[in-house]
């Protein structure tokens, strides 16, 4: 059984097609001479330009996808392929929902991974999953202090509760 570590490396590929993109059958032929490969949706620009891409590539789309299941929604918007290349190359991102309301270091790591040129997308994807950890650490320690706050705050008032005279 093969078995994954982290010097194991995995490519990303999406062979999906969301049917509510507006696109044709013309539009998801795989075999054309330049036919660019991907859900459009998660695609980074390099990608819609049809330029190199890499690993940072990926990471745009982790980003989507993690802005997708934070927000309920994708950040970039577009009836059409067409229409969505064109608000993802401009970088033209929806506004951020009001609800609901996320720590501001998750939400800058989420939007530093849809930036619109590579370069100021996170150094490696092992980066960005640095910082989601350490957020997520730092989150684990704040429920901890908070939990033995109140159970000392508790405990304290019991204390306090059982050496009161009773009310005569």
């Amino acid at each position: 059984m093969n078995r994954l570590d982290r010097s194991t490396s995995v490519p990303i590929a999406d062979l999906t097609v969301p049917p509510r993109m507006g696109m044709t059958p013309v539009d998801l032929s795989l075999t054309r001479t330049g036919a660019l490969l991907g859900t459009p949706a998660y695609m980074a620009p390099e990608q819609h330009l049809a330029r190199g891409v890499d690993a940072r590539s990926d990471q745009f789309a982790f980003c989507v996808a993690l802005y997708e299941g934070l927000y309920g929604e994708r950040p970039f918007e577009g009836p059409t392929a067409r229409s969505l290349a064109l608000h993802v190359l401009r970088g033209e991102r929806r506004p951020l929902p009001a609800r609901p309301v996320l720590p501001r270091r998750l939400v800058r790591a989420c939007l530093r991974g849809i930036e619109r040129h590579p370069d100021d997308r996170h150094p490696s994807m092992d980066a960005l999953l640095h910082e989601l950890e350490a957020l997520l650490q730092r989150r684990r320690a704040v429920g901890t202090f908070v939990a033995v706050g109140v159970l000392a705050g508790g405990v304290a008032m019991a204390g306090v509760m059982s050496t009161r005279e009773p009310p005569s």
